[in-house]
């Protein structure tokens, strides 16, 4: 009789979630992300991601699967591991016990990482003007306008 993957049962944060999951790495006789990710078909970053120990964020369901699979478990141990990710992804979320939430990934805000949009140019007023007035149509209404701005890369044309 074999032993199976490491079980997640009694799982019930991200971070020890990510814990078990190096176990069962650890259990396949601790494979590289790079056959892994031949198995897996998830790339080797991901997988690398996936079981940081600084990981706090629980993985998508499908990662956990294909990873668990990867490691040489049977479909029950895959499905037991889907089952525990459910489980944490929703008492993680606050969902209650049983009730399936279909937006884990959109259920906390995206930090932004662009500035803010700069509320107005300075100094560009007639170069502003010069181009209403181009724009502004002449005599001829039905003939197309074309305009064109250059100028080298970063000088916010």
């Amino acid at each position: 009789m074999s032993i199976g993957p490491p079980d997640p049962v009694g799982v019930d944060s991200p971070l020890a979630f990510v814990a078990r999951l190096r176990a069962v790495k650890a259990w396949a006789g601790n494979p590289s992300f790079d056959r892994l990710a031949r198995l897996s078909g998830v790339p080797r970053s991901t997988l690398a991601d996936a079981l940081s120990a600084h990981r706090s964020r629980l993985l998508a369901l499908d990662v956990v699967r294909r990873f668990v699979a990867a490691c040489g478990a049977d479909a029950a141990a895959v499905q037991r591991w889907a089952d525990a990710c459910r489980r944490v992804q929703q008492a993680d979320l606050g969902d209650p016990p049983g009730v399936a939430s279909t937006v884990h990934a959109f259920a906390r805000p995206v930090p932004a990482l662009l500035p803010a949009d700069v509320a107005d140019f300075v100094g560009r007023e007639k170069a502003v003007a010069q181009l209403i007035e181009l724009l502004t149509p002449g005599g001829d209404a039905t003939a197309p306008v074309v305009s064109a701005t250059c100028g080298c890369r970063g000088v916010s044309r």
